[in-house]
């Protein structure tokens, strides 16, 4: 079966095309992980209020290739095969701006759309889009199916029951925080700095690496972390194999985000055998389970409501960066609280990590992902 995408890939789709047999995908772009300024900077443009009067959002057009049907991520096609679209949250549709389907001319263009006959499965990659959708959006029409499918991360070869046991129990607890540069203060990265730096110097030992975008880091945040031994930096430079061997090596992953609509890297860190420190928010609950496998708190602030809708008070870059420059103690303090609790309870923190494991290569495993694709794909064949 040969699917053309017609929209640019995110690297875990990529892993989806080299798990599942008999089909080939054909995209017109590479694969991606991180956008560009130029593409950040189009992406604002057209999220501009401006534009809720009339409405606008990208649909993409395309005909002619020799495909089975077509596949999209985040976009609505104008095509002449069947297609489906992979999908983030509900907004994403629009760009992710709430105000887009306000008016006659944005609901009747999203209409148009969602009740083309080509367009015959949405598949969210969380079931907090999946049950939103048409609470925020509108109903779907009759034929058109809905269904969750998470994204796919291969099974961590270089991680075991012995390994985890290993890195559990060693002296220094070693943590990760990985996130983009420029969401690094909106998604926590100074109120863990403060959490991990209190408990160290009350003597714990505790090592935690940073990967990020050092160009995108204050001056006070980058001197901070070069005056201290147990602190790490490191670019977005590694491989997807050595990225397994940092996860593997790593006792606990920091994600206690304000501003995720999914969190690929907590499922990344499952895979690697991780406790994880999360946050409340979206679909980070339907990876953590709060005592079993992590520790879950409330964010700084929430993107989207407890209830999954979008919040408008946290909505937008600088709507974030306001909010995250608000200090609250008491998320500190959480962050503090749930990390020492893991460090002076090791026993505890070697369960999580095996629970982790587990939870990844059963809910999240290549073969049930891969089934629940077949499924999706064997639905569109002859359509």
């Amino acid at each position: 079966m040969k699917i053309y995408w017609g929209t640019r890939l995110r690297g875990f789709l990529k892993h989806v095309s080299e798990c599942v047999e008999d089909v080939e995908f054909i995209q017109k772009s590479q694969f991606y992980e991180i956008s560009n300024k130029k593409s950040d900077l189009k992406s604002r443009l057209i999220r501009s209020t401006a534009f809720d009067l009339i409405g606008l959002f990208q649909t993409i057009k395309i005909s002619g290739k020799d495909c089975d049907c077509y596949g999209s991520f985040n976009r609505f096609l104008d095509c002449d095969k069947p297609y489906f679209i992979y999908l983030e949250n509900p907004t994403a549709l629009y760009h992710y701006a709430l105000n887009r389907l306000r008016y006659p001319s944005g609901k009747n263009k999203f209409k148009k759309h969602l009740y083309d006959p080509n367009l015959k499965y949405i598949v969210c990659m969380s079931e907090a889009c999946c049950s939103t959708f048409e609470k925020i959006n509108m109903p779907l029409p009759e034929g058109l199916k809905i269904k969750t499918i998470y994204p796919l991360v291969p099974q961590n070869l270089k991680i075991n029951e012995e390994l985890i046991e290993r890195k559990s129990y060693d002296e220094v607890l070693k943590c990760l925080y990985c996130v983009q540069g420029k969401s690094f203060y909106t998604k926590g990265g100074r109120d863990i700095l403060e959490a991990v730096t209190n408990l160290q110097d009350k003597g714990c030992k505790i090592q935690l690496t940073i990967i990020t975008n050092p160009d995108a880091l204050q001056e006070d945040t980058l001197k901070l972390i070069e005056s201290r031994e147990d602190l790490t930096l490191h670019d977005f430079s590694f491989s997807y194999e050595e990225l397994e061997s940092i996860y593997a090596e790593t006792a606990v992953l920091l994600q206690p985000s304000s501003a995720d609509s999914f969190g690929l890297t907590v499922l990344e860190a499952m895979k690697g055998g991780c406790a994880v420190l999360g946050s409340k928010l979206y679909a980070f609950p339907e990876m953590i389970e709060d005592g079993e496998n992590g520790v879950l708190i409330d964010p700084l602030y929430w993107t989207f409501t407890p209830e999954n809708y979008p919040n408008p008070v946290a909505w937008g870059h600088h709507r974030k960066v306001r909010l995250s420059e608000k200090r609250s103690q008491k998320y500190v303090d959480d962050i503090e609280n749930a990390l020492k609790s893991l460090y002076s309870d090791r026993d505890k923190l070697c369960a999580f990590s095996k629970k982790s494991l587990e939870i990844a290569n059963s809910k999240f495993s290549e073969e049930t992902i891969c089934e629940q694709w077949k499924e999706v794909w064997d639905s569109l064949k002859g359509k």
